[in-house]
């Protein structure tokens, strides 16, 4: 009787597939939070170089610069923000913009940053493979 069992194979495919179906269940989890983390970022990253785009095209506004970067975020995060702000160097030395460099009297070179941050969660809320996680995509332009 039990050399008859083991030759019989009518069941093999489906425990095989029983014990295969909780790996590729995770495979396409995993495909599923990669794809979306990798979406969130290029969306994310678009933002940020709108607002670039749109001072590299003479825009000066701060806060004009944050309006176009947010609206060019697709499907932002609810707590989706772009920052702007103004930097000056004096060489390599972060200095005020409104004061001349003191060692060669010119003025500073001046850089502005745009950061767009926010935070990615997974569409499927097992998070087993990845947890959500804050990031952030900057973009630096030289003004002057």
């Amino acid at each position: 009787m039990l050399q008859r069992f083991l030759r019989e194979r009518f069941g093999t495919a489906a425990v095989e597939f029983a014990a295969v179906s909780p790996l590729l269940c995770l495979v396409l989890l995993g495909i599923i939070d990669g794809w979306s983390h990798s979406t969130y970022t290029m969306n994310m990253r678009a933002a940020a170089k709108a607002g670039a785009n749109y001072v590299m095209q003479g825009g000066t506004s701060e806060i004009l610069t944050q309006n176009v970067a947010m609206s060019a975020w697709v499907q932002p995060p609810a707590d989706a923000a772009v920052t702007v702000d103004q930097v000056c160097f004096c060489g390599s030395v972060a200095s005020q913009c409104n004061i001349l460099c003191s060692s060669s009297g010119q003025p500073p070179s001046g850089y502005l940053r745009i950061v767009a941050s926010g935070t990615w969660t997974p569409p499927v809320p097992v998070q087993v493979l990845l947890q959500g996680s804050k990031s952030e995509q900057r973009e630096t332009i030289r003004v002057r």
